[in-house]
C-alpha cells in the first residue's frame, strides 16, 4: 500500500462493491437444504472423485417437501415449493378464504418457525407468527364457516387454554371464543348444513350430556341441538346429503338399524335410512363422499352390497346400485382417504398398483370411467389426507419427499450438480465401498452378481452409461460359493486397486490373498502384492478399513498376523511397493473400525478400550504418531463410543454415538482441529434418533462438503431420516468501519487485502486504512481448508483539502453537461475515475490527455472523481443537477 505524503483534510465514505460478490459454499452449523433425503437406512458413506456412495436399506431418494405438499392437478408434482414446509405430518388443510391456508397436524416446525400442531400459512406464503394455538395434540379436522374456523381432535389444551376436543377461533382476531362444547373423546370429521354444525368422532358426551359418536349444534347460539342419533363405534367421516348425513367408520350399529361402516342418518329424526350398504363382516370405512347423486367409498373392504370391490368403491345414492368402477387394487391394499373435484377422484393409501399400472400410495382417477389418470406424486410413505381444490391438490402425511427416484440400496450422487447418477443398478447384495477414476467406478462389496451378471464382491461399470465392464477380478471365500465373504475398503494407487476385506482368494482359489489384496486397474489381475491377513488358511482375520499416504498403506481390523510371521494386533503399515510389513506397531488390544491418516499421524477408531500402544483409550477412538506408531496426547472424553472418522486438510471428523465430547454437546458428530488437537466450534443441527441418543454411524468427506449417514431421525427440525450433508467452507465475513479502522467478527485464519493482494502481516480481526486513500480492500477467512473472501469493501475520500500543495480545480461544481478537470501540477496524462456515492466505478479512463468529462448521461446527484497524477491521487465530490 502506498504512504501519500499529502496530509489534507478529509472525508472518507466506506462501501461495499457488490458487483464484486464470491459466491461460494458457506459453512455453517446448519445442513444442506437442497440434501437427498431417503426412504430407509443408509449404512455407508464414501466419497470418491467428484462421486458420493449412498448404500443400505432405502428403496428411493427425493427431494426434501415436509409432511405437506401442494401438487398440480395434472401431473401431481409439487407445485409451489415456496410454501413454508410442514416439518411433520399434515392431518388437515383448509383454505382461509383469502389464498391462505390453516393446516393441523403433528409438527413443532414450520420452516424455521417454531409453532405446533396448528399453523396459519398466509397468502405470501410466510407463517403467521402472530397466531400460534399450539394445541397439544394434532387436530384431525378443520371447518372455515366465515370468519370462524372450527378446528376437533383429541387435544386437552389450546391457545394456552384447557379446551377438550372441539374449539373454534375468530379468524379475523385469532382469538379463541368463549365456545366450550368439551366432548370426552376425540372430534374426527365436521360438516356444516345451512344453521348445523354437525360433528362426528369417538366422543360419548357433549358436557355432560350424552351424544354417542355424532352430535349437531346450532352455529347461532352453540348450543347442543336435540339431534342425537346412537352409534356404536367410532365415526370418522361425513358427507352431506340433502336431509341426510353419511357416516363412515368402524361401527356395527347406527342410528337404531344394522350398519357396517357406512350409514346414512337422517337429519330430523336420527334414525339410519336407505341405503342400505352391506360390506363384508369386519370391514370398515374410511372416507367417503357425494358427488353428483353418487357416493365414493374408501377403506378396507373386498365387497360392497355383494360385488367384488377392493378398499374403493362408488354406489347410486337413490338405488344403493354398486357402479362398475374397479380400481382392481388387491385385498392387502388400503385406501386412506380420497376427495373429488369435478370428475376427479384422489385417492390416498398404501398400494403400488391401480388398474395395473404402479402408483405408489396416491393416484387419480376418472370418477365415472376409472379411467387412471396421469396425477403421480410417488411418494415414499402413504399420505394421511388429500384435500382437492381446483388449482392444486393438497396432500399430507408422514413422508418427507417428492420427485423420488426408486433405487435399490445402493447411488452415486453427483456432488458437482447434486444429481442422482440416473442408472438403477441391480446389486445381488450390497456395497461397501467405490472408487472413482477415469469414468469408471469400482465397487466392493458382498455381493454375487451386478445387473444379473456374476460378479463376486468387486466389479467396475461405466460411469457415462451405467455398463457392468468385462473387468472382473472375483474375490472369493474359502470356496467360490462362499458368501461370507465380502470386500470392506478399495483405494486406487496409480494403476493398482488396493482391496481390503474378509476374503481368501482373488481371480482364482490357486491366487490365495487373504484380507488384502492388489489388482490390476486395466486387467483386474491380481498383482503379486500379499500381506497375507492371518494365517493364511482361514478367513477369521480381515481387514475393515485401509488408508494410502505416500508408499505407505494403513490398515485396521481383526488381526494378530501378517505374512506368517510378523505380529501385528488389527492394525498396521504395509508398503505398497512391495508388501513389507513395516515396523510402525500401535498393538490395538480390540478391532479397528476405520483407519485415516495425514503426514503426521494415523487417526483410528474401533473396540480398543482396553488400549493401544500400551495407552488406554476408553472411548475407542486414537491419535497414533506416523513415525512410532505411538498415541498422541490427544484423548478426547466422549459420553459414548466412536465409530467412524474423516480428514479433510486441518479437520477430523468423528461421528459415533455420543451427546458430548470434552464436555461441550455434540450430537453424535463433531470435528477437530488436527494441528491443536482442541474441538472446533461446530455443533451441527443433527437431532435425536427418535429414543433420545444422537448416533452418526458413517461419514465421508470431499474438498467442501461432509457426507453423513446414521439413525438420526430429524436434522434442523427436518424431517430427515439416515443422511444429511454439511457444507464445510466458512461463511462469507462481513467488515465494518469505525473511523479508519476495518474489522470483522468472522473466527478463523483471517488475511486482509488490499487492491486485492495480500497485506503482509494483517491477520488480525481489524485493520486500519489510511485516512487520506481511495481504498478498495477484503478480507478472507480460512477453515476447513477454504479460504472465502468478503465483498469489496471501497474506501472513499469524498474531500480534500490542502492549501500549501499544488491542487486542481474541477469545474463547473455543481454541473449539468461536461467537467473540466485542471491544476498546474497535473501530467500529461491522467487517470480518470468517476464512482457513484455507494463507490460503484461508472466510468474509468486511464493514460488520458483529456481534461473534461462527459457528465450528461448520469443523472442528478452527488459523484466521486478520483484524478490520479504522477503517483499522487485527488478525491473530490462533483454535483450534477439537470
Amino acid at each position: 500500500m502506498s504512504d501519500f505524503t499529502r496530509h489534507g483534510k478529509s472525508v472518507g465514505i466506506f462501501v461495499l462493491l457488490i458487483s464484486s460478490v464470491q459466491v461460494l459454499f458457506a459453512q455453517s452449523e446448519a445442513h444442506r437444504s437442497d440434501a437427498w433425503v431417503t426412504d430407509n437406512n443408509v449404512s455407508r458413506v464414501e466419497h470418491s472423485n467428484g462421486y458420493t456412495l449412498l448404500s443400505g436399506g432405502f428403496s428411493s431418494l427425493g427431494k426434501y417437501s415436509g409432511g405437506a405438499i401442494y401438487t398440480d392437478v395434472a401431473t401431481g408434482k409439487d407445485i409451489d415449493e415456496s410454501l413454508p414446509k410442514i416439518n411433520g405430518q399434515a392431518t388437515d388443510v383448509v383454505s382461509d378464504g383469502t389464498g391462505g391456508w390453516y393446516i393441523g397436524g403433528y409438527f413443532d416446525m414450520v420452516d424455521t418457525v417454531s409453532v405446533s400442531n396448528l399453523v396459519h400459512i398466509r397468502s405470501d406464503k410466510t407463517v403467521d407468527r402472530s397466531w400460534k394455538p399450539n394445541p397439544d395434540n394434532a387436530p384431525s379436522v378443520l371447518k372455515l364457516n366465515g370468519t370462524t374456523l372450527y378446528v376437533g381432535g383429541y387435544f386437552n389444551q389450546i391457545a394456552g387454554q384447557l379446551r377438550n376436543n372441539l374449539v373454534s377461533f375468530n379468524t379475523t382476531t385469532g382469538a379463541l371464543s368463549a365456545w366450550t362444547p368439551n366432548p370426552n373423546s376425540s372430534v374426527e370429521d365436521i360438516e356444516i348444513s345451512g344453521t348445523t354444525l354437525i360433528v362426528g368422532g369417538s366422543f360419548t358426551l357433549m358436557g355432560a350430556t350424552v351424544r354417542t359418536r355424532l352430535a349437531a349444534f346450532d352455529i347461532a347460539t352453540g348450543s347442543l341441538t336435540t339431534w342425537s342419533p346412537n352409534i356404536n363405534a367410532r365415526v370418522a367421516r361425513l358427507a352431506l346429503d340433502g336431509t341426510g348425513v353419511f357416516i363412515a367408520g368402524d361401527f356395527t350399529s347406527a342410528g337404531g338399524a344394522s350398519r357396517t361402516g357406512v350409514a346414512r342418518i337422517d337429519l330430523t329424526s336420527t334414525l339410519a335410512t336407505a341405503p342400505v350398504i352391506t360390506l363384508n363382516s369386519g370391514a370398515f370405512v374410511n372416507d367417503l363422499q357425494v358427488a353428483g347423486g353418487i357416493l365414493y367409498l374408501a377403506g378396507s373392504f373386498t365387497t360392497v352390497n355383494g360385488a367384488t370391490r377392493n378398499n374403493i368403491a362408488s354406489l347410486n345414492v337413490a338405488t344403493a346400485a354398486v357402479s362398475t368402477l374397479n380400481l382392481n387394487l388387491t385385498s392387502t391394499d388400503y385406501v386412506g382417504r380420497i376427495s373429488i373435484d369435478g370428475t376427479s377422484l384422489y385417492l390416498v393409501g398404501t398400494f403400488n398398483v391401480v388398474n395395473g399400472t404402479a402408483r405408489q400410495n396416491a393416484a387419480a382417477i376418472n370418477s365415472s370411467t376409472g379411467a387412471l389418470l396421469n396425477w403421480d406424486p410417488s411418494l415414499q410413505n402413504a399420505p394421511n389426507i388429500v384435500v382437492a381444490t381446483s388449482s392444486g391438490i393438497w396432500l399430507g402425511g408422514y413422508f418427507s419427499t417428492v420427485d423420488n427416484n426408486f433405487r435399490n440400496g445402493f447411488v452415486l450422487i453427483e456432488e458437482a450438480t447434486n444429481t442422482l447418477w440416473p442408472f438403477q443398478i441391480d446389486i445381488g447384495g450390497y456395497v461397501n465401498t467405490i472408487a472413482v477414476k477415469d469414468n469408471i467406478v469400482y465397487i466392493g462389496g458382498q455381493f454375487n452378481s451386478v445387473n444379473k451378471t456374476s460378479r463376486s464382491n468387486l466389479a467396475a461399470l461405466d460411469l457415462r452409461t451405467g455398463t457392468l465392464l468385462s473387468w472382473d477380478p472375483k474375490v472369493y471365500g474359502l470356496s467360490v460359493t462362499d458368501r461370507t465373504a465380502v470386500v470392506n475398503s478399495i483405494k486406487i494407487k496409480d494403476n493398482q486397486l488396493f482391496v481390503a476385506g474378509r476374503f481368501y482368494a482373488v481371480n482364482s482359489m490357486a491366487t490365495i490373498r487373504p484380507g488384502l489384496a492388489s489388482v490390476d486397474l486395466a486387467t483386474g489381475a491380481a498383482t503379486s502384492w500379499n500381506p497375507l491377513v492371518g494365517d493364511g488358511k482361514t478367513i477369521n482375520q480381515y481387514v475393515n478399513s485401509i488408508d494410502i499416504l505416500g508408499t505407505t498403506l494403513y490398515a485396521g481390523g481383526v488381526f494378530n498376523l501378517l505374512n506368517l510371521s510378523v505380529t501385528r494386533n488389527n492394525v498396521a503399515a504395509i508398503s505398497t511397493e512391495n508388501a513389507n510389513i513395516l515396523t510402525w506397531d500401535p498393538n490395538a488390544s480390540g478391532e479397528v473400525f476405520r483407519v485415516r491418516a495425514n503426514t503426521s499421524t494415523v487417526y483410528v477408531t474401533g473396540s480398543f478400550q482396553g488400549g493401544i500402544g500400551g495407552t488406554p483409550r476408553p472411548y475407542g477412538i486414537a491419535a497414533l504418531d506416523a513415525a512410532t506408531g505411538k498415541p498422541t496426547t490427544w484423548n478426547p472424553t466422549l459420553d459414548g463410543v466412536a465409530y467412524d472418522i474423516a480428514l479433510q486438510n486441518t479437520s477430523l471428523f468423528v461421528a459415533g454415538y455420543f451427546g458430548s465430547i470434552d464436555t461441550k454437546f455434540r450430537p453424535g458428530l463433531a470435528s477437530f482441529n488436527t494441528q491443536s488437537g482442541t474441538l472446533n466450534d461446530w455443533t451441527p443441527d443433527i437431532e435425536d434418533d427418535g429414543e433420545g441418543g444422537y448416533s452418526t454411524n458413517t461419514l465421508s468427506v470431499s474438498t467442501s462438503r461432509l457426507f453423513v449417514g446414521g439413525n438420526f431421525q430429524r436434522v434442523g427440525g427436518e424431517q430427515r431420516p439416515y443422511y444429511a450433508e454439511y457444507d464445510l467452507c466458512p461463511g462469507k465475513p462481513d467488515i465494518v468501519l469505525n473511523g479508519t479502522t476495518l474489522s470483522t467478527n468472522a473466527s478463523g485464519d483471517l488475511q486482509w487485502y488490499a487492491y486485492g493482494e495480500a497485506v503482509p502481516g494483517a491477520t488480525s480481526s481489524s485493520f486500519e486504512v489510511s485516512p487520506i486513500e481511495y481504498g478498495v480492500y477484503a478480507v478472507s477467512v480460512t477453515e476447513f481448508g477454504c479460504e472465502i473472501f468478503s465483498d469489496d469493501a471501497i474506501y472513499s475520500v469524498t474531500a480534500l483539502e490542502n492549501e500549501h500543495e499544488p491542487s486542481i480545480n474541477i469545474y463547473p461544481n455543481p454541473a449539468e453537461v461536461q467537467i473540466t478537470v485542471e491544476g498546474p501540477a497535473l501530467s500529461q496524462t491522467l487517470d480518470i475515475t468517476l464512482t457513484d456515492i455507494m463507490g460503484r466505478v461508472l466510468r474509468a479512463e486511464r493514460n488520458t490527455t483529456a481534461r473534461t468529462l462527459s457528465f450528461s448521461e448520469y443523472g442528478p446527484g452527488t459523484y466521486v472523481l478520483i484524478v490520479e497524477s504522477a503517483g499522487t491521487r485527488y478525491v473530490r465530490k462533483v454535483m450534477k443537477v439537470r
